[in-house]
């Protein structure tokens, strides 16, 4: 434990000499952490003591990882020619892949005994859900829809399509009310256009001859949206006959005074 001038300086006091020896230690350098003869031992004086002397710590200092991502600690690490031991686990608060533990702490030296040691985010526990519908949505749209069920779009794609317009998803690849959980994977793809042509339909409806006049109103959801395309008022007992256009596949409602009445799908 005595330095080595210290040690030099006591020998010398019963006719001794140093025979030093250094090697790397995480003692203190210039520190005596060994000696060939024990405390008490007889020896001749003049005769040489071997004692080994600490080099110190060798070795690159850990960095501050905590909050950067796996990708940049690794990086770190690897130009410090040091390859950590990597666990996962979930975290509610640190998104996913972010350092949220290291060990040793920042300016720690790292010897080659020294198993560095990082813990990397898995973001929030995922729970169960129903996969949402961002069919027919434009980009914009589906945002806050991905926000809140926590979707992880890893690619979005761009296709012609005929069946939804320019801009608005037309495929996603997990179908919409299937089963699974927040966090996962999901590619989306983008309609080109050119987008569905119009169709037509008829709205066929007699109004109750009961003495009263009705309101008759035609709701239609497609491929462009929900929208009302008649609304009339009409006398008892006449007969509504309407043809309107609609884009893709949706349905139409048929209302009086307000109450649907009738329902039927648009394919």
């Amino acid at each position: 434990g005595l330095s080595l001038s210290d040690a030099e300086a006591k020998l010398a006091e019963s006719d001794l000499v140093a025979d030093v020896t250094y090697m790397d230690s995480t003692e203190d350098a210039n520190t005596v952490i060994g000696q060939d003869i024990a405390e008490g031992e007889e020896v001749e004086r003049g005769s040489s003591v071997g004692i080994t002397v600490s080099n110190g710590i060798s070795g690159p200092e850990m960095p501050n990882l905590m909050g950067a991502t796996r990708k940049i600690a690794e990086l770190t690490l690897a130009n410090k020619g040091i390859t950590p031991k990597i666990t996962e686990q979930y975290d509610e608060k640190a998104p996913l892949n972010e350092v949220i533990y290291q060990y040793p702490e920042e300016g720690s030296i790292i010897t080659p005994d020294t198993v560095v040691e990082l813990v990397i985010s898995l973001g929030p526990e995922p729970e169960d859900i129903f996969m949402p519908t961002l069919l027919g949505k434009t980009l914009e749209e589906a945002r806050p829809i991905i926000e809140e069920y926590k979707l992880n779009v890893t690619e979005t794609k761009y296709e012609p399509s005929t069946e939804y317009n320019k801009g608005q998803i037309c495929a996603q690849s997990i179908q919409p009310n299937a089963s699974t959980q927040t966090g996962v994977e999901i590619t989306i793809t983008v309609s080109e256009g050119p987008g569905p042509q119009a169709k037509t339909h008829t709205a066929y409806y007699m109004v109750p001859n009961d003495g009263e006049r009705h309101q008759v109103i035609v709701e239609v959801a497609d491929s462009q949206g929900s929208r009302e395309v008649y609304n009339e008022d009409h006398e008892p007992g006449t007969f509504v006959d309407y043809t309107f256009e609609y884009y893709g596949t949706g349905s139409m409602n048929i209302l009086l005074d307000g109450i649907v009445v009738d329902n039927e799908a648009l394919e």
